[in-house]
Order: structure tokens, then sequence, then C-alpha cells
């Protein structure tokens, strides 16, 4: 029984409450994020997913994926 009170310390109460508060930051900012960079016609399509299809070029994209992995350094 010791050993459990042990772990119910304020510290990690504290620690596991910080932590919790910056998962809930970081996910509020998501939606005010991609609404700023999409615009605002955008924003309700990326939430929604609702995005026209578009045939892709093969060789436009290998060339757009080498040339991205090389800038990035892999």
């Amino acid at each position: 029984m010791q050993s459990q009170a042990h772990h119910n310390s304020r510290r990690s109460f504290l620690k596991g409450m910080g932590t919790t508060m910056a998962g809930v930051a970081v996910a509020g900012t998501m939606g005010f994020a991609s609404h700023s960079l999409l615009g605002a016609g955008q924003a309700g399509a990326a939430i929604t997913g609702d995005f026209p299809y578009k045939k892709l070029d093969k060789d436009i994209a290998a060339e757009m994926a080498f040339k991205s992995y090389m800038e990035r350094g892999g």
C-alpha cells in the first residue's frame, strides 16, 4: 500500500497536468492554424476532406519527390 501512495505524488500529478495542458494548447491552435494558412474557403475543405480528384503526372511527381528528398537531406 505504501508504494502506491508514493507513485501518486504531487510532482507526478503536476507533471501529468502540464503535459495534458500542453497537448490541449497544441490541439486548440490546430484549427486556427489551418484556417489562417489555407484561407477561409479552403479551411472547410481541409477539415471535411472535400478535395476534387486531380490526375497527377507520375514523372513530375517523381521529380518533385526526389528534389524534396535531396534538399532536406533524406
